[in-house]
């Protein structure tokens, strides 16, 4: 798993050209601990909206399975109120529980095959 950023940015046109350049240059391999990434930016209480941007299902990390990934995203998010977007680019079959995310959180959300 790659980050784009160690701590949360703020999007604004110069981080979010940065953001697109560093997708382009993304391999599209590793591992996908998702709720890794999602807890990392639930621990800042100013944060009130992300971006997920995913390749599909989590593999490793503490949840594995989007199920749980969803069910303690809104378990916490009664508390913080952020909004989970989220865009998925793999096979359609592979979207379910990325949709959940964003659902859990009041989202958006986009597959991309």
């Amino acid at each position: 798993m790659e980050a784009f950023s160690k701590k949360p940015v703020e999007l604004h046109k110069k981080t979010r050209k940065k953001a697109l350049a560093f997708v382009k240059g993304t391999k599209l391999s590793g591992n996908k601990d998702l709720w890794a990434c999602l807890e990392a930016v639930l621990d800042d209480p100013d944060i009130d909206t992300v971006y997920m941007l995913t390749s599909g299902e989590p593999d490793v990390g503490l949840y594995v399975h989007g199920n749980r990934i969803s069910e303690n995203l809104a378990d916490i998010n009664r508390f913080q109120n952020v909004v989970v977007h989220a865009v998925a680019y793999s096979k359609e079959g592979y979207w379910r529980h990325i949709r959940a995310i964003a659902e859990a959180t009041g989202g958006q959300f986009e597959g991309f095959q």
